[in-house]
């Protein structure tokens, strides 16, 4: 999964993502937009939601502290996708983050 910003805080994390994705609770690697892995994410659960049902307090988790709301995810999410409709379906899936401990430049 990629992020423009790895930003990750402890506990649970939230990123809403364009569509209906299905995911499985297992590890998976975070890549930045640059493809640098950063470290591995748990995916806890998941849900689908049209964006105009969202409401602020669905937002306390996200790792981004500018999308807790729904004006700043809205800018972001037509920031990331040209086309964005507020009418959309959008998944939030919910992680908790293990950075990596080293680099392979260590």
């Amino acid at each position: 999964m990629k992020f423009q910003k790895c930003i990750f805080h402890d506990g649970i994390n939230l990123t809403v993502r364009r569509g209906a994705r299905h995911f499985k609770n297992e590890d998976t690697v975070f890549n930045t937009v640059d493809s640098n892995a950063v470290g591995f994410m748990k995916i806890r659960t998941y849900k689908h939601i049209r964006f105009t049902d969202l409401a602020n307090d669905d937002l306390g988790d996200c790792h981004d502290e500018w999308c807790r709301t729904i004006g700043g995810l809205k800018k972001a999410m037509e920031t990331f996708y040209d086309d964005f409709d507020v009418r959309e379906i959008v998944t939030l899936i919910y992680f908790t983050f293990k950075p990596w401990t080293r680099t392979l430049s260590d």
